[in-house]
Parts: structure tokens; sequence; C-alpha cells
């Protein structure tokens, strides 16, 4: 027997904001490697910094979500 999937319960799980899947790594392991890349890792915590920099220049230049 097949299962019925609901895309709309499955959509309801999910984070609403990209930020809402980092945070709870960022608070519970920023000292863990996040993301690697060319041979460059950035921890949670740099990666934090990075993306709040980014979003400050963004909102800067008067774009919003």
């Amino acid at each position: 027997m097949s299962q019925i999937i609901d895309i709309g319960d499955i959509a309801a799980s999910l984070p609403r904001r990209l930020h809402e899947v980092a945070n709870p790594h960022i608070a519970g392991s920023p000292d863990r490697v996040a993301i690697i890349d060319d041979g460059v890792r950035w921890t949670y915590r740099e990666l934090d910094r990075h993306v709040r920099a980014i979003a400050q220049e963004i909102t800067a230049l008067g774009i919003r979500a």
C-alpha cells in the first residue's frame, strides 16, 4: 500500500526563513565547521558574522524581505 503525502504538512514543517535552519547550530556549536568551500572553512560563528554583515549591507541598500 502506498502512503499519501500531504505537501501542506511538509511545507508547514519547514522553516519559514533561512536563518531558522542555522540558528540552532550557531547557538549550540558555534566553533564547529559549517562550510568548507575551495579549501576555506567557516565555523558557524564565522558564517553568522558574514551573513549578518551582508544582511546589513542589503538593508542599507533598501532591500527588504
